[in-house]
């Protein structure tokens, strides 16, 4: 499938797939808000893995890459609000790392699964 196919895929007529990206988009922004206003000793954070795990089930690896990437920068933005030192110490760099290590595993998985469906089909 080349690259002009993916591009017209992603402005196909509105489906049910389109409304249901709001779940994993509207975690993000929830988790981040609440991480961000509770006390400094409850991490939220690493909660923001349920947005890109969650979208395979009705979204291509395109947009669970993207929901990933969302999630990425908004657990880097919950280091800078909460303290712009927080995003260099060493427990936020690996929440960071680890969030976007687990995103690639989640895209790569929906990916093969995307190519195993069209063998089938």
């Amino acid at each position: 499938m080349g690259f002009r196919r993916r591009v017209a895929d992603l402005w196909q007529p509105w489906q049910t797939g389109h409304a249901l990206l709001a779940i994993p988009l509207g975690l993000i922004v929830v988790i981040t808000v609440v991480d961000v206003l509770i006390p400094g000793d409850i991490h939220l954070g690493p909660l923001l893995i349920v947005a890109p795990a969650i979208t395979p089930w009705f979204a291509g690896p395109w947009l669970t890459g993207l929901v990933g990437a969302l999630a990425v920068v908004a657990q880097a933005l919950i280091g800078v609000l909460r303290d712009p030192n927080e995003l260099f110490s060493t427990n936020h760099q690996v929440q960071i790392a680890s969030l976007a290590l687990l995103s690639l595993v989640i895209v790569v998985f929906s990916r093969q699964r995307e190519r195993r469906r069209r063998q089938l089909e």
